[in-house]
């Protein structure tokens, strides 16, 4: 065991070596994009918040002046609309409740996207507490001013929407 083998060991090293570097150059140079100038930042940002509310009785939508945002739109920009809520099911509210949301933008109701919470015949002594999320992103809204508001319904007059909020953000 003398020079034959302290070439072949020389030979994988040099093989291992070239193989990591190769990998090195591969992770750094290939797979990592090139640095790239900033996306242009959003033109408009828009932040509205209620603390909490009770559901009016008979399933009728609450007045949508609680959660109301008024902003423009210019030609090609798209919008972004994000709402965050607790809904909390009274521990008296009836077996089979639940809380519904939509957006109401220019006096209209959008049926998509919408977001129900349900209370399926749990008991608590506590109640239940969920969050809500609901979220869209619009490319094809025209241009100019617009309303975008936040109304719900529910069954029961006990229950109630908690620490709600409303992000509009518009962008090219």
């Amino acid at each position: 065991m003398g020079k034959s083998s302290g070439t072949v060991l020389g030979l994988i090293a040099l093989i291992l070596s070239l193989g990591f570097m190769g990998y090195f150059l591969y992770d750094k140079f290939v797979l990592t994009p090139a640095a790239t100038s900033p996306s242009i930042p959003a033109t408009n940002q828009y932040y509205d918040q209620c603390p909490a509310i009770y559901i009016p009785s008979g399933e009728v939508w609450i007045s949508d002046s609680y959660l109301k945002i008024d902003f423009n739109l210019t030609e090609g920009e798209t919008v972004y609309l994000s709402f965050e809520a607790f809904v909390l099911f009274d521990d008296s509210s009836i077996p089979n409740t639940y809380i519904e949301f939509r957006f109401k933008v220019d006096g209209i109701i959008w049926n998509n996207p919408y977001h129900r919470a349900w209370r399926y015949n749990v008991g608590s002594a506590f109640g239940m507490r969920f969050s809500v999320v609901m979220q869209h992103y619009n490319s094809t809204m025209s241009a100019g001013p617009h309303t975008v508001s936040v109304i719900g319904k529910g069954d029961h007059n006990v229950d109630l929407i908690s620490a709600w909020s409303l992000f509009v953000l518009t962008f090219n």
